[in-house]
């Protein structure tokens, strides 16, 4: 069996153990290289046990195993294998990284993608458009309450394996280290010209990044252009398994999440888009927000998606993404839900609903807001409400609720 998952989707895997690979087109050009790193609940390494890689190719407890690279026709397969299992007291997660140790990035690595095999069930990642990176956290292995999950990441980093390190808490001196790693030296940006201080920030603006509750971001507009179209994407853990004996014969119960939005037009008009009541908005008329069918089952790995039209930002205030729970489940620590907010020419922005204890049936995500209508700034709210009406109230929407059904 196959399963496809997209990046910032994450699904429950059958096992606890089971096997990454990556594989990619072999280039003279290119020097790629898999790094294992086990994290705490903060993100960040606890020490030099925890980090796998081919000097140190074995985690602690056995909960991640490096292999030497294999080349076959062509082809290069880098492999780990994993054991939640065995996951160390005080480790939350495992996020699986490559890095390009060459001149090169990954826009010109061919054939990239991942593989994740666990009891008898093949998950392939395929990767989102790459161009400038030198590192990317390709997929995490975590638990959530006794179930061994997956997520798609493919976030990435133009300063390759020093961003990595920095990002998980990984010290980099300026003097060069010599083992285990062998970092390069990072340079002062003090020290850099202006044309590499200017490149430097311009790497920056394509990677990904992920906002912490109550900060903002600006998309801007481009000179003599508009925003284009935002997506705004919301995948989450497709299916929750049941527990007992008898529930186990029924098979994993579908999760029914639906995304939607509040808007306020400058003209004053007010209302919501979601697939409840079937208002599912306008791309090219107002409200110019557009939600993209609605997905029931939890079939589709890509999750439900939002589409705002940028270059009618003048006409439009503010946006507040929600997403509310129909059926399936009660626990938001179990739909493990992510939000992706896509602009061109910006990089990615990711909102979790990691703040997910409340048993509220509906979590506000995020807050867009027309600055000076050629900027939406972007806001991490992630707050829980019981139903539309008390969400309402807390933002000033003002709207008068009744009940729906699809």
């Amino acid at each position: 069996m196959i399963q496809a998952l997209q990046p910032g989707g994450n699904t429950t895997l059958t096992s606890f153990n089971g096997t990454v690979t990556v594989t990619h087109s072999i280039s003279p050009d290119s020097d790629i290289d898999l790094t294992a790193f086990l994290l705490t609940e903060n993100n960040k390494v606890q020490g030099d046990s925890g980090i796998v890689f081919f000097n140190q190719p074995q985690g602690p407890n056995g909960v991640a195993t490096y292999f030497p690279i294999q080349d076959y026709q062509g082809i290069r397969t880098h492999r780990i294998d994993f054991d939640l299992s065995k996951v160390p007291e005080g480790i939350n997660r495992i996020a699986v990284t490559l890095t390009e140790a060459s001149t090169s990035n990954f826009g010109n690595v061919k054939n990239l993608k991942a593989l994740v095999q666990s009891a008898g069930v093949v998950y392939e990642l395929n990767p989102a458009q790459l161009s400038i990176e030198k590192g990317i956290v390709v997929l995490e292995l975590y638990l959530r309450g006794k179930d061994p999950k997956l997520r798609s990441s493919w976030q990435g980093f133009a300063s390759g394996l020093n961003g990595l390190c920095e990002h998980f808490g990984v010290e980099v001196s300026d003097e060069p280290v010599k083992a285990p790693l062998e970092l390069e030296p990072v340079a002062s940006i003090a020290n850099q010209t202006k044309n590499e201080q200017s490149h430097h920030v311009n790497e920056k603006k394509m990677m990904p990044i992920e906002l912490q509750k109550g900060q903002k971001i600006n998309l801007e507009k481009k000179t003599g252009a508009g925003l284009g179209e935002i997506l705004i994407n919301l995948n989450w853990n497709q299916t929750i398994p049941k527990r007992g004996l008898f529930n186990e014969l029924l098979g994993s119960k579908p999760i029914d999440l639906d995304l939607g939005c509040l808007y306020e037009m400058k003209n004053g008009n007010k209302r919501c888009v979601q697939a409840l009541g079937k208002a599912f908005g306008s791309f090219n008329t107002s409200p110019f927000i557009k939600l993209d069918g609605d997905d029931r089952t939890g079939s589709s790995m890509q999750g439900e998606n939002l589409r705002i039209n940028g270059k009618k930002l003048a006409q439009i205030k503010r946006v507040l993404i929600y997403t509310f729970i129909y059926g399936g489940v009660s626990n938001w620590q179990q739909v493990d839900g992510v939000v992706t907010v896509k602009c061109p020419q910006s990089q990615d922005i990711i909102v979790r609903l990691d703040e997910n204890k409340s048993k509220g049936t509906m979590c506000a995500i995020a807050m867009l807001e027309n600055k000076n209508d050629e900027t939406f700034s972007v806001e991490k709210i992630v707050k829980f409400f019981n139903g539309h009406q008390q969400m309402d109230r807390a933002f000033g929407w003002g709207l008068n609720w009744s009940a729906g059904r699809k």
